[in-house]
């Protein structure tokens, strides 16, 4: 990553996170540092953003960032691409990010699917204070399916439609009782465009816009230095149109406690549950039409900062 910073001005390019799209989350249930299902499914859902790009950003008060981040690349590049779902390729994945990488396993030179492209354009604010953390971005998403053929050419029946959606989040976080205590809240409402994965896989279909809500909440008791209990619930309301066909609902629960032992050395103990009843009326002959899945987990972890 190369990056440039004069005055309040700063200017980065690379594979660069946007400080914006990462959820508030609780401490005490990063034990396996937000990589499990139970916690890392939640920041995808709500706009996580890693990848290649650039930013752009001031800073005209101590507390206050403005900025503006664009990605562009193939979407298995970048884990905004995690938001474009549906059904692609006449239904064989439920996700862009998936169709990208499918060929990775089977290509000899491991590479993504060449033909997919998608741009991402945030502009965001920042605040961060001594007893608040507040952020709010929009994300502005443009997916092509097929670069070989020349895109929204209606006189060409291989030509893709460009696929657009975008995504509003904000999170907010307090520091409370000399920090103490810090509950926390995340939102984040996602629209795109789909393609007709019955009649025509490139092309737009009207009406039949995803739809996802998401919703985190918790908060960390600090009991003694960095040692403490935390516990935080996420809601994940996804639909297809009018959520007549395909719709699901998930729910994630997770509880722990943390100790530390010096700066380096923590244990942590923390229970997390997963819920989803899915309905999809498209794939009844294959699948039950409607699915109800659940999971439990507990974890007991030893970490070493190196």
């Amino acid at each position: 990553m190369l990056g440039l910073r004069r005055w309040k001005l700063g200017l980065e390019a690379g594979r660069i996170l946007d400080p914006a799209s990462v959820d508030h989350t609780s401490a005490h249930v990063a034990d396996l540092l937000l990589q499990d299902p139970f916690t890392h499914t939640p920041l995808l859902e709500s706009g996580y953003n890693l990848g290649y790009g650039a930013q752009a950003r001031a800073e005209p008060l101590p507390w206050l960032r403005a900025a503006v981040t664009v990605n562009a690349a193939n979407p298995a590049s970048m884990t905004s691409s995690y938001l474009v779902q549906g059904k692609f390729s006449h239904g064989l994945y439920s996700r862009l990010h998936d169709l990208a990488a499918a060929r990775i396993a089977d290509s000899a030179d491991k590479s993504p699917t060449p033909n997919l492209h998608m741009i991402v354009l945030t502009p965001s604010l920042l605040v961060s204070h001594r007893l608040i953390e507040a952020q709010a971005a929009l994300q502005l998403l443009w997916v092509n399916l097929d670069t070989n053929v020349p895109a929204n050419d209606p006189t060409n029946d291989q030509s893709a439609d460009i696929l657009r959606g975008a995504n509003l989040r904000a999170g907010l976080r307090l520091h409370l009782l000399r920090d103490r205590l810090q509950p926390f809240a995340n939102v984040s409402y996602l629209v795109h465009q789909m393609p007709d994965y019955l009649e025509h896989p490139l092309w737009v279909w009207p009406d039949h816009d995803w739809q996802v809500l998401t919703v985190t909440a918790g908060a960390d008791l600090n009991l003694r230095g960095r040692s403490g209990l935390g516990a935080q619930y996420s809601f994940i309301h996804s639909r297809e149109g009018d959520g007549s066909v395909v719709r699901s609902r998930q729910h994630f629960v997770n509880a722990g406690a943390s100790l530390w032992f010096g700066d380096h050395v923590a244990a942590g103990l923390r229970f997390a549950f997963w819920h989803r009843k899915k309905i999809d009326l498209v794939e009844k002959v294959l699948v039950p039409e409607e699915v109800t899945e659940r999971e439990y987990s507990l974890y007991l972890t030893l970490r070493v900062e190196i």
